[in-house]
C-alpha cells in the first residue's frame, strides 16, 4: 500500500510547497463592550468598509478590515480601532457610539495569494500529497466536508458527494483565478 501524505499545513503551506500561493495573511479581532447588547444577533459583515461583527458572550467581537501580509508579529493593528472599526459600528449600529474597547488579538489566515479561495485535492506533479489548504479563517466551519470529499478522493480516486473540483490544486497552479471577495 502506498503512503498518503495529506499537507494541511496552513498559512504555512508554501514552506512546504513552493508552488501553492498559500501564506500567513495577519488579522485583527477587537472585543468590544456595549451598554446595549444585542446577543441574537447574527455574524454581520459591512462590505463597504470590510468591518465584521458577532456577539461573544456579554461583549461582541469585531474584525479590522485591514490584513497584512509578511508580518512579522502578532501583535494587534490596535490604531485600526479607531480609524476603521469604531466608526464602520456606529454608522451601521448607532448604540455602538458608545462601545468601549476591551480587549483585542491578531492571528493568521492560510490565504491563497492567488484569489482567496481554498486549494484542495492531490497535486499532480506528487503521486501521494494531497492538500487542504486556504481557508482564510474558515478552516474550522468547512473541515467536516473537505475531510470527507479528501477521504473520498483518497479512497476511490474521486468525489463521490461533494464534488469540490472547484477548488482544485490544478486550478492554482494553472493561475485560474476565482475570486472570492467575502474574507472576513
Amino acid at each position: 500500500m502506498q503512503k498518503i501524505i495529506i499537507s494541511a499545513a496552513g498559512c504555512w503551506t508554501k514552506e512546504l510547497l513552493e508552488d501553492i500561493p498559500v501564506v500567513p495573511q495577519k488579522h485583527t479581532v477587537f472585543r468590544v463592550k456595549c451598554p446595549k447588547h444585542v446577543p441574537e444577533m447574527p455574524l454581520t459583515g459591512d462590505l463597504t468598509t470590510g468591518v465584521y461583527w458577532r456577539p461573544e458572550g456579554k461583549e461582541y467581537l469585531a474584525g479590522s478590515p485591514i490584513s497584512v501580509f509578511d508580518a512579522n508579529d502578532l501583535e494587534p493593528a490596535w490604531n485600526d480601532f479607531e480609524e476603521l472599526v469604531w466608526p464602520a459600528l456606529a454608522k451601521r449600529i448607532p448604540a455602538f457610539e458608545e462601545l468601549k474597547l476591551t480587549g483585542g488579538w491578531a492571528g493568521y489566515y492560510d490565504c491563497n495569494k492567488l484569489d482567496n479561495n481554498a486549494v484542495v485535492g492531490k497535486h499532480p506533479k506528487y503521486d501521494n500529497v494531497y492538500i487542504a489548504t486556504g481557508f482564510t479563517g474558515r478552516g474550522l466551519m468547512q473541515a467536516p466536508g473537505i475531510g470527507r470529499a479528501l477521504t473520498e478522493l483518497i479512497t476511490t480516486g474521486s468525489y463521490q458527494t461533494i464534488d469540490i473540483s472547484a477548488f482544485s490544486v490544478e486550478r492554482v497552479l494553472n493561475s485560474e483565478v476565482r475570486h472570492e471577495p467575502y474574507v472576513l
